[in-house]
């Protein structure tokens, strides 16, 4: 009797299942490791920012133009922010945070600023209390020169604000 290539016997047979289940597994572990590869990538705002007022539309303030230095080693980040005046005077604080949703308290003087930051994709979340709650979503441009901040608020008088920061990186 001639034998043929290809052999059912029954313990080959009884193989094919474990052969294909082990095809599948590979498969879709092959499958999650290019899912995990697609995700997106922390943006690094690491850099000395200036706002861009054609650009920008201000928040009702009394300053007139925000500068920032960003130190940013995930997850750490420190923004360095100032305020510039139309009468010529600065005023500049720091704020230290991680990206991982943690309080970071912030004397202001008058008060105590909470600020938490926490990454949304590839876009970065603040919050915090100043007249009520406050909201940034950061964005870095994919040629990292522009940062996007779009803001808003919810006022203890029940009021509402906008914002919109377009800033240069120098």
């Amino acid at each position: 009797m001639r034998e043929s290539k290809h052999d059912l016997s029954p313990t080959r047979a009884a193989l094919w299942p474990v052969i294909r289940r082990a095809f599948e597994i590979a498969f879709l572990a092959l499958l999650i490791a290019a899912s995990l590869t697609a995700a997106p990538k922390k943006p690094d705002f690491s850099g000395n920012w200036e706002m861009d007022a054609a650009k920008s539309q201000l928040r009702p303030t009394k300053w007139n133009s925000l500068a920032l230095a960003v130190e940013h080693r995930e997850p750490k980040l420190k923004i360095n922010i100032t305020l510039k005046y139309p009468q010529g005077s600065d005023y500049s604080y720091q704020i230290p945070l991680t990206t991982d949703g943690q309080p970071a308290s912030v004397d202001m003087g008058k008060n105590t600023r909470v600020y938490r930051a926490k990454w949304l994709g590839s876009k970065l979340t603040l919050k915090w209390n100043e007249d009520g709650e406050r909201t940034e979503t950061w964005t870095l441009a994919q040629d990292g020169k522009t940062l996007t901040i779009i803001g808003s608020a919810k006022l203890t008088n029940g009021g509402t604000e906008r914002w919109k920061y377009a800033l240069v990186k120098k």
